[in-house]
């Protein structure tokens, strides 16, 4: 069966917007060193293309992230959902993109949070050291512009100091997510595989305080996970995923075992 996700057209128009603040990004920062580097060169131009540029990335990415990310993490958050209890809850799911063997339940919802928190973790810890690249490129070019800057730029001086916060915030803030989903999937590991499956009402709460837990970190961070590093990593991070798989299997039968045993039922 060919995988289906009906998710994925919801990121990639999210996507499509990514890379427009990145255009602009780029032509702002080229803008900028070139307008310090050779300071007679079109200053008025390259005043405008800044101008235009910065203030256009502070739109793209409000309306981004308010409308067209939240939109798709929406349409996950349902399908996630809809594939682990086995229910119809939208027009819009996926086949094949968990894997996942376990049957409906709560169980095979926690083990998607789990694959999804995996995934998660080892993506974003491998962007950071581009992200603060580019988040130091930004400030030095915004420190610097700050003493060229005069008395009528304004406009401008308003437009780069937006810019600079969103893409200085954005970046903390993926440093953030990555930490706290890390501190999620560990805890997942630990319930799911170290401590096995459990039909005890108070395990199955704190499984979906966890579950809760993540789905409100990716809402809220609104992390874009890099799908060059997916790719790059993809056979390795699936081989992993199986690993953590047959774990999970391993630990489900030794509590199931231990639960019909004489010594389970006292």
């Amino acid at each position: 069966m060919k995988q289906r996700d009906d998710s994925k057209p919801l990121y990639d128009r999210a996507t499509f917007f990514d890379k427009i603040g990145f255009f602009l990004f780029v032509i702002n920062t080229t803008a900028a060193v070139t307008a310090l580097l050779v300071p007679g060169l079109c200053p008025e131009m390259l005043f405008w293309v800044q101008l235009f540029t910065a203030s256009g990335y502070v739109i793209d990415t409000i309306g981004t992230d308010g409308w067209l990310w939240f939109t798709a993490e929406q349409s996950r958050r349902t399908d996630c959902i809809s594939n682990g209890f086995g229910v119809n809850l939208s027009e819009k799911r996926s086949e094949k993109y968990y894997d996942n063997p376990f049957p409906p339940s709560l169980h095979r919802y926690a083990v998607n949070i789990f694959e999804s928190a995996f995934y998660s973790k080892s993506i974003a810890g491998e962007m950071m050291l581009g992200l603060l690249a580019k988040a130091l490129i930004v400030i030095s070019v915004f420190a610097f512009s700050l003493g060229k800057l005069g008395k009528g730029d304004m406009s401008l001086l308003i437009a780069q100091t937006c810019f600079s916060t969103i893409f200085l915030t954005d970046t903390i803030m993926a440093g953030v997510f990555c930490r706290r989903v890390t501190s999620i999937h560990d805890r997942l590991y630990t319930a799911l595989v170290t401590d096995g499956w459990s039909d005890a009402s108070q395990y199955q709460a704190k499984i979906l305080a966890y579950a809760i837990e993540y789905e409100a970190l990716k809402a809220f961070y609104k992390v874009r996970l890099s799908n060059r590093i997916f790719t790059k990593n993809k056979a390795a991070l699936e081989q992993k995923w199986k690993e953590n798989l047959e774990t999970l299997k391993a630990s489900s039968t030794q509590v199931a075992t231990a639960s019909i045993s004489p010594k389970g039922d006292q």
